[in-house]
């Protein structure tokens, strides 16, 4: 993280790193999760790491890359649902594609 530095204050690393990385995203409210003491221990033990600066930073991280991971499934689905509406495919030999690939890379 840019924001790692255990010498700042407590309050002045979270707020600076809420500055640094959060401005784009509302923060509306506060929510709070039950959370088995296993995974409660884990979450403490990723923001003790110094890799976070609290717990919410953590799992703020994990919902930004579930979003992520979503979108790209939601990418990659629309690709396969692309070409399957685009009909049969078509047989094509070594070198015609080749030359298909050398005219994509410029080649």
């Amino acid at each position: 993280m840019l924001c790692d530095n255990a010498n700042l204050p407590a309050l002045l690393y979270d707020n600076l790193c809420h500055m640094l990385f959060y401005t784009k995203e509302a923060m509306v409210g506060t929510m709070n999760i039950s959370l088995p003491d296993p995974m409660k221990s884990w979450v403490e033990d990723q923001s003790r790491s110094g890799r976070y600066a609290n717990s919410s930073d953590y799992v703020r991280d994990l919902i930004r890359c579930d979003r992520q991971r979503a979108e790209a499934l939601a990418a990659l689905q629309g690709a396969i649902e692309e070409g399957l509406a685009s009909g049969p495919a078509e047989t094509m030999n070594r070198e015609a594609f080749k030359a298909s690939m050398r005219n994509t890379n410029g080649e």
